[in-house]
Protein backbone atom coordinates (compact mmCIF):
# COMPACT_ATOMS: atom_id res chain seq x y z
CA UNK A 1 0.00 0.00 0.00
CA UNK A 2 1.84 2.89 -1.05
CA UNK A 3 0.57 6.60 -1.81
CA UNK A 4 1.25 7.78 -5.51
CA UNK A 5 1.12 11.32 -6.39
CA UNK A 6 -2.00 11.60 -6.80
CA UNK A 7 -3.70 10.58 -4.23
CA UNK A 8 -1.25 12.55 -1.28
CA UNK A 9 -3.39 15.18 -1.07
CA UNK A 10 -6.20 12.72 0.38
CA UNK A 11 -3.96 11.76 3.46
CA UNK A 12 -4.00 15.07 5.30
CA UNK A 13 -7.84 15.82 4.86
CA UNK A 14 -8.76 12.11 6.12
CA UNK A 15 -6.67 12.34 8.58
CA UNK A 16 -8.27 16.18 9.52
CA UNK A 17 -11.75 14.18 9.49
CA UNK A 18 -10.74 11.45 11.25
CA UNK A 19 -8.99 13.09 14.20
CA UNK A 20 -11.48 14.36 16.08
CA UNK A 21 -13.68 11.06 16.41
CA UNK A 22 -10.76 9.12 17.13
CA UNK A 23 -9.25 11.22 19.83
CA UNK A 24 -12.40 11.77 21.57
CA UNK A 25 -13.08 8.18 21.28
CA UNK A 26 -10.08 7.40 23.10
CA UNK A 27 -10.40 9.75 25.20
CA UNK A 28 -14.35 8.88 26.72
CA UNK A 29 -14.06 4.87 26.00
CA UNK A 30 -10.25 4.02 27.13
CA UNK A 31 -10.63 4.57 31.14
CA UNK A 32 -13.69 2.72 30.71
CA UNK A 33 -13.61 -0.13 33.72
CA UNK A 34 -14.37 -3.09 33.52
CA UNK A 35 -12.61 -4.23 30.30
CA UNK A 36 -15.87 -5.75 28.98
CA UNK A 37 -17.53 -1.98 29.42
CA UNK A 38 -14.93 -0.59 27.38
CA UNK A 39 -15.18 -3.39 24.56
CA UNK A 40 -18.68 -3.14 24.59
CA UNK A 41 -18.97 0.92 24.05
CA UNK A 42 -16.32 0.53 21.27
CA UNK A 43 -17.62 -2.39 19.28
CA UNK A 44 -21.43 -0.65 19.58
CA UNK A 45 -19.75 2.75 18.64
CA UNK A 46 -18.36 1.27 15.69
CA UNK A 47 -21.64 -0.16 14.92
CA UNK A 48 -23.27 2.74 15.05
CA UNK A 49 -21.22 4.24 12.38
CA UNK A 50 -21.50 1.35 10.43
CA UNK A 51 -25.33 2.03 10.47
CA UNK A 52 -25.25 5.51 9.52
CA UNK A 53 -22.66 4.76 6.55
CA UNK A 54 -25.24 2.29 5.35
CA UNK A 55 -28.18 5.00 5.85
CA UNK A 56 -25.87 7.57 4.41
CA UNK A 57 -25.03 5.78 1.38
CA UNK A 58 -28.60 3.99 0.80
CA UNK A 59 -30.59 7.64 1.18
CA UNK A 60 -28.08 9.91 -0.57
CA UNK A 61 -25.40 8.01 -3.17
CA UNK A 62 -27.52 5.32 -4.55
CA UNK A 63 -25.39 5.05 -7.64
CA UNK A 64 -22.57 3.53 -5.55
CA UNK A 65 -24.15 0.69 -4.38
CA UNK A 66 -20.54 -0.88 -4.28
CA UNK A 67 -20.01 0.93 -0.91
CA UNK A 68 -22.90 -0.98 0.68
CA UNK A 69 -21.36 -4.48 0.41
CA UNK A 70 -17.40 -2.69 1.41
CA UNK A 71 -19.00 -1.04 4.64
CA UNK A 72 -18.57 -4.38 6.76
CA UNK A 73 -15.16 -4.53 5.91
CA UNK A 74 -14.40 -0.90 6.76
CA UNK A 75 -16.15 -1.77 10.16
CA UNK A 76 -13.90 -4.56 10.59
CA UNK A 77 -11.22 -2.31 9.55
CA UNK A 78 -12.25 0.23 12.41
CA UNK A 79 -12.55 -2.11 15.61
CA UNK A 80 -9.07 -3.76 14.45
CA UNK A 81 -7.36 -0.11 14.47
CA UNK A 82 -9.26 0.46 18.08
CA UNK A 83 -7.72 -2.92 18.92
CA UNK A 84 -4.19 -1.70 17.36
CA UNK A 85 -4.67 1.60 19.33
CA UNK A 86 -4.56 -0.11 22.24
CA UNK A 87 -1.10 -1.20 22.09
CA UNK A 88 -0.30 2.21 21.61
CA UNK A 89 -2.45 2.95 24.44
CA UNK A 90 -0.66 0.66 26.81
CA UNK A 91 2.70 1.70 25.82
CA UNK A 92 2.03 5.32 26.40
CA UNK A 93 -0.56 5.49 28.61
CA UNK A 94 -1.86 9.01 26.44
CA UNK A 95 -5.45 8.66 24.61
CA UNK A 96 -4.29 11.54 22.30
CA UNK A 97 -1.17 9.35 20.85
CA UNK A 98 -3.41 6.59 20.19
CA UNK A 99 -6.09 8.70 19.00
CA UNK A 100 -3.88 10.43 16.16
CA UNK A 101 -2.18 6.57 15.72
CA UNK A 102 -5.98 5.87 14.76
CA UNK A 103 -6.48 8.59 12.60
CA UNK A 104 -3.00 8.61 10.99
CA UNK A 105 -3.69 4.87 9.98
CA UNK A 106 -7.03 5.33 8.46
CA UNK A 107 -5.77 8.59 6.90
CA UNK A 108 -2.93 6.59 5.05
CA UNK A 109 -4.99 3.34 4.29
CA UNK A 110 -8.05 5.26 2.50
CA UNK A 111 -5.99 7.34 0.66
CA UNK A 112 -4.30 4.43 -0.92
CA UNK A 113 -7.33 1.56 -1.03
CA UNK A 114 -9.98 4.13 -1.91
CA UNK A 115 -9.32 5.98 -5.65
CA UNK A 116 -12.17 7.99 -6.59
CA UNK A 117 -13.22 10.48 -3.46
Amino acid sequence: MSLSGNRWWRFPVIFAAGLPFFASDEWMIRHLEPRWKCIGVALLTRGLLLAFLLAGVLILNRENVFLVLIAPLITLFWIGLWFAAGVVYKSTSDPSASGMFSALVQGWAFAAWFVIL
